[in-house]
Formats: structure tokens, sequence, C-alpha cells
């Protein structure tokens, strides 16, 4: 696996935007690649602390993990960003999820 650290100062010094980042870590999750997935969230996070969205991502993927305590306490940040953000949550993640299953079940 490759370093974290490393990944994260290639995106920094390649300006790769967080919209990307994201989309890589809901591909990883198509793919049924969870713990590279969860690498991908946590950078995100460390990328966008102010971002309710990166903190919801990162949620899902410990979600998608069975770490519900882990997946609440994200989505309690993000909510504490913006008590506003209303594009994930537990309702969501749990439609998400259930979407990946039938996917990963077709492969």
């Amino acid at each position: 696996d490759e370093d974290p650290d490393a990944i994260l100062q290639d995106i920094i010094k390649k300006k790769i935007p967080s919209s990307i980042v994201n989309s890589t870590v809901y591909s990883l999750l198509r793919k049924k690649e969870i713990k590279k997935a969860l690498s991908f969230a946590r950078l995100q996070a460390l990328l966008n602390p102010a971002d309710p969205n990166s903190w919801d991502t990162y949620g899902e993927v410990y979600y998608f993990l069975g770490e519900t305590e882990l997946a609440l306490y994200y989505e309690k940040q993000s909510k504490r960003i913006d008590p506003e953000y209303t594009s994930g949550g537990v309702e969501v993640w749990k439609k998400d999820l259930e979407e990946h299953q039938k996917i990963w079940e077709q492969n």
C-alpha cells in the first residue's frame, strides 16, 4: 500500500480538488475496497476540515465498515460545522450501502 503522507503531499502539490478525492472514495467503495476508501476519506477530512461533506464521507465509510459509533461521531462533526447540512447522515448511508451491496453481488 502507498504511504498516506506521500499521497496527501501529492494531492496538495498537484492542487487536486477535494471533489476528486471524494469521488475516489466512492469509486473505491463501488469496488468494495473499503479500507482504501477509508484512507482517502481520512485524507479528504485532513485537507478540508471545515467542509461538512468531508466528515460525512468519512462517517459513511465507517458505516460501511460496520463501525456505527465512529460513523455517528463523524456525522455529528459534519453537523457541528454546518447544522443545515442535510446531504448525508445515517439514512442516506443506509440506502448507499444497500445499493453498493447490490453492485458487489453482481461482481
